[in-house]
């Protein structure tokens, strides 16, 4: 525990947390989070109560192949309800036909080594089915499901349930359905209501029926089966299920999935199309669907997925090729994608994995199968860690020396920032230069507005003045005419001082003037045309001397 004082910041949009501590083993995290409605497993952990060991050499095992008086080998993957580990049956020797139903539980609160940790109970003819054969399992908050694989004969659906409230090893807690869909599951996702098996394979048409083992695994399958939880375990209505193929002929074969609080994630065995389904969506709709293709970015064959809490890793099957995928970033970009060959990490063969988990700190790559030399065993136990915590530790030191962190994108603004508390003195500068020369670009640029508008004002009265000129002397050349035909001076005055209201009047003038010379003797033209500019201000003494 630090002995700095707690800092506590709410969560509040656009919040910052200033300290000046050294970026290790200073930082003490707390945090309560509020739930109003009850999800199982929808929170990712935030605050450990353990320290993730940095030491990879802590190993210990124990041989639990005889528990409780059962023959208990042979597990595809583990389910924890927060305090038993159960191991899904799946076969106990290399024959296909091996399969079988012993169920082995752990109990994490006893010692490892303990015989009395350990219990079994052989599910494997639960509610009159051949329960048998299953590829990894989930908790729903009350209920541990086993996912259904093969019978050795053939892919099978008949879901495998436990009730956790109930005694392990009373058939009372255990029930099971056969939903009939002869598609094999290879893991298996929950998003807090929902199961979602990870489709495997189906029988092929050209299927061997004298030996059906030898072709189980032939046909390649993307029909998504999904559970509701909250429906009765034995209904049809409680299932659905949607083919993938819609989307793409290779969104078949997948090995691991995985609920990153968003979407469901189906990590490819074979084709390197990855699948996500965004929860909420209509699942029979294709537009809640996505595919990304990552066999560009290196991804070769992938068993399980792990998440971090912000990317998903998929763990290389037979290959060193780990690609992760960010989930604050777009799905169908590369750019949200990275990868890395950790091929002879710290001089060992780490190429090969089936499955992973997650601590809190560091990714585990499962040790499987790899690409091994002629003579040697294509099984392997050698481990590969991925440190998430190191990119923490290096933001944090970004941060005290005021470079943009990367646990997010940084925006433009971001980096100005960051760029001006390293180096504010020449930031400032460069700054003050260039404010300078926009400004100094502005006054300019409005100088010569100012001067071209002037000059073109002055152009246009000196046209305008013209043009009145020429209407005056036409109009008082008609009025002149007028005065010599008629005789009628005071009339002949009275249209002279029209003339002379002003030149935005020379037109009306001028038109005023061939009325009077054309209609010399229409007394009711000459009305009219007096009429119409009666209400015009008369011009100053000045204007009517000129």
């Amino acid at each position: 525990m630090s002995n700095h004082p707690p800092y506590r910041l709410r969560p509040e949009q656009g919040a910052t947390l200033e300290l000046s501590l050294p970026p290790t083993d200073a930082l003490t995290v707390a945090a309560h989070v509020h739930i109003p409605v009850a999800r199982a497993e929808a929170l990712q952990p935030l605050v450990s109560q353990w320290r993730p060991r940095t030491d990879f050499s802590a190993f210990t095992a124990y041989d639990a192949g005889h528990t409780d008086g059962l023959s208990t080998k042979g597990y595809f993957g583990a389910v924890a309800d927060g305090r038993y580990v159960y191991f899904c049956p799946v076969r106990d020797h290399q024959d296909r036909y091996s399969v079988h139903g012993r169920v082995l539980r752990y109990d994490t609160q006893a010692p490892f080594h303990s015989a009395a940790a350990w219990a079994a109970y052989d599910a494997g003819h639960t509610d009159g089915l051949r329960t048998v054969g299953f590829y990894g399992g989930a908790f729903d908050g009350r209920y541990v499901y086993f996912n259904p694989r093969d019978d050795g004969h053939g892919h099978h659906t008949r879901l495998l349930r436990y009730d956790a409230h109930g005694d392990f090893e009373d058939p009372a807690s255990w029930s099971a359905h056969d939903a009939e869909f002869p598609h094999s599951g290879q893991g298996l996702a929950f998003d807090g209501r929902y199961l979602y098996f990870c489709p495997g394979y189906t029988t092929a048409p050209d299927a061997d029926r004298a030996n059906p083992s030898a072709s189980l695994d032939n046909e390649p399958s993307g029909q998504i089966l999904r559970y509701d939880t909250q429906a009765p375990l034995k209904d049809a209505q409680s299932y659905q299920v949607f083919d993938a193929r819609q989307l793409s002929p290779q969104a078949t074969c997948f090995d691991g999935a995985l609920y990153d609080g968003r979407h469901i994630y189906f990590a490819p065995l074979t084709s390197g199309l990855v699948l996500r389904y965004t929860v909420g969506g209509d699942f029979a709709d294709p537009a809640s669907w996505q595919t990304f293709d990552a066999q560009p970015l290196g991804m070769h064959m992938n068993v399980g997925l792990v998440f971090d809490g912000r990317h998903v890793y998929f763990c290389a099957y037979g290959n060193s090729r780990m690609l992760r995928y960010d989930t604050e970033g777009p799905f169908d970009d590369p750019t949200g994608w990275q990868g890395y060959d950790a091929a002879g990490t710290q001089g060992l063969d780490t190429g090969g994995f089936d499955g992973g988990f997650f601590d809190g700190r560091y990714v585990y790559y499962m040790p499987f199968t790899r690409n091994a030399a002629p003579g040697e065993s294509v099984f392997h136990c050698n481990w590969l860690r991925y440190d998430t915590a190191n990119s923490l530790a290096m933001d944090l030191n970004r941060h005290l020396v005021h470079e943009p962190v990367l646990a997010r994108p940084p925006s433009s603004v971001y980096k100005i920032q960051k760029a001006w508390r390293r180096n504010k003195l020449a930031v400032t500068a460069a700054l003050a230069v260039a404010v300078a020369l926009i400004v100094g670009f502005t006054v300019s640029a409005w100088q010569a507005t100012v001067a071209t508008k002037a000059k073109n004002e002055k152009k246009f009265d000196k046209w305008a003045n013209k043009k009145k000129n020429e209407a005056y002397v036409d109009v008082i050349k008609d009025i002149n005419d007028y005065y010599a035909l008629t005789n009628d001076k005071a009339r002949h005055d009275n249209y002279l001082r029209m003339v002379f209201r002003g030149s935005k009047y020379a037109t009306l003038s001028r038109g005023l003037g061939r009325v009077l010379s054309k209609y010399a003797d229409d007394e009711s033209m000459i009305d009219k045309a007096e009429s119409a500019v009666k209400d015009f201000p008369l011009p100053d003494s000045n204007n009517t001397t000129k």
